[in-house]
């Protein structure tokens, strides 16, 4: 998994960087969250993926905290207490997002939800977005497999498209 992070940029700049990516010819499906669908008479971020790069996007299915409880699973199994996520040191603006998660909270700084602070956390509701929509909902009956994140998916994806 690589991490494209770039400000200010159109989905025609994301794709064009992406396309220059080793791992591009690999690709089989992009996610996307819920910007994915139609924005009045503009075309939709699918239908733009779809045009540029020829790969249909699809969107995640799932709401923010459902999606926020399922990667805390994948940070720490509840049952076997063993993470099932490792974030490699490339990916510094994932790491930077979860070291400055903050919870919603009310006036006085007490949490009200898992649900995360909207701001700065794309990075995490990409991470979302792949956890749910390529592992599905976890069944604590079946052994989990580790997610590695990397800069270079390569030697780590095969078999995980």
């Amino acid at each position: 998994i690589d991490e494209i992070f770039e400000h200010k940029r159109l989905h025609a700049d994301i794709i064009e960087i992406a396309k220059f990516r080793p791992w591009w010819g690999n690709v089989t499906r992009v996610v996307g969250g819920h910007e994915t669908g139609a924005h009045g008479a503009q075309e939709s971020t699918a239908e733009i993926w779809q045009k540029l790069s020829g790969r249909f996007m699809e969107a995640a299915p799932s709401g923010i905290l459902p999606g926020v409880l399922q990667v805390k699973t994948f940070l720490m199994d509840p049952e076997t207490k063993l993470s099932r996520l490792e974030v490699s040191p490339d990916c510094s603006n994932l790491a930077r997002e979860f070291s400055s998660y903050k919870r919603r909270s009310d006036r006085q700084g007490n949490p009200v939800s898992e649900e995360a602070e909207d701001a700065n956390n794309d990075c995490m509701d990409a991470l979302r977005n792949l956890v749910v929509q390529v592992y599905g909902w976890i069944d604590h009956g079946i052994q989990p497999k580790i997610v590695y994140l990397h800069r270079n998916p390569v030697s780590h994806l095969r078999g995980h498209r």
